[in-house]
């Protein structure tokens, strides 16, 4: 595959990550945590064929997040001059893809055992367990940003705006967590926090793509060079 054609694919997995992953809201969600053990397994047991679909759908978009991670390292790799902050960058992309694995595996376990009928008890440590999975990733996504505006910002591989808003996002990313502490994790002060975090996410790779898509382009010779050429 040449240069133009990677550069391609690379930037079009990442909005096509995008688009799938704002699909996958529109697919039904599980029950409230608080709601009692069976009436949890039963709800995701009448909405399996919905479950399954979004479980497909959400894998086929972070396939697509790994190969924007892999172009991604290459465009800030090819940039810098000393320092291996893109790095950090590739690490961090690799260890949300590797966590969103096991998210999925027990979201599946989940579904297949409300199906099944299993002990409600069972369901719900399942549940429990996909929530928390979920937590750790945002560090992950933190050391992802964090790379590559440390790669980014020094060599200008990418516009400035770019690399000061992924270092923005690190940071709200990591201050987020702290929800983790709150008594009240769905209605504390930092949920706002939160989602504006995953909002940004999806944003900043929305853009980011679609700049690198439009540089793999090749440039179109002016009108004055045609004429000059025939």
């Amino acid at each position: 595959m040449n240069q133009t054609r990677w550069q391609q694919l690379g930037a079009t997995s990442g909005i096509l990550f995008v688009v799938l992953t704002f699909a996958t809201f529109f697919t039904p969600s599980t029950p409230d945590a608080d709601k009692p053990a069976a009436e949890i397994a039963q709800t995701i047991a009448d909405d399996r064929g919905a479950h399954i679909l979004n479980f497909y759908v959400s894998g086929l978009a972070w396939l697509l997040f790994l190969v924007f991670v892999a172009f991604l390292w290459d465009v800030l790799r090819s940039s810098e001059r000393g320092s291996r902050a893109s790095v950090l960058a590739l690490l961090g992309g690799v260890a949300v893809y590797a966590g969103v694995l096991v998210e999925q595996s027990a979201f599946l376990a989940l579904v297949n055992a409300a199906d099944a009928g299993r002990e409600p008890v069972a369901v719900r440590a399942l549940y429990e367990l996909e929530e928390v999975v979920l937590v750790p990733l945002r560090f992950a996504l933190a050391a992802f940003f964090l790379g590559i505006a440390l790669a980014a910002i020094p060599a200008r591989a990418l516009p400035r705006w770019l690399g000061w808003t992924a270092a923005a996002l690190a940071a709200l990313l990591v201050v987020g967590l702290l929800g983790v502490f709150s008594a009240d994790e769905e209605d504390g002060p930092l949920v706002p926090i939160l989602v504006l975090g995953r909002l940004g996410v999806l944003l900043w790779i929305l853009a980011a793509s679609t700049v690198l898509l439009r540089r793999s382009r090749p440039a179109q010779p002016s009108r004055a060079h045609a004429r000059a050429a025939t």
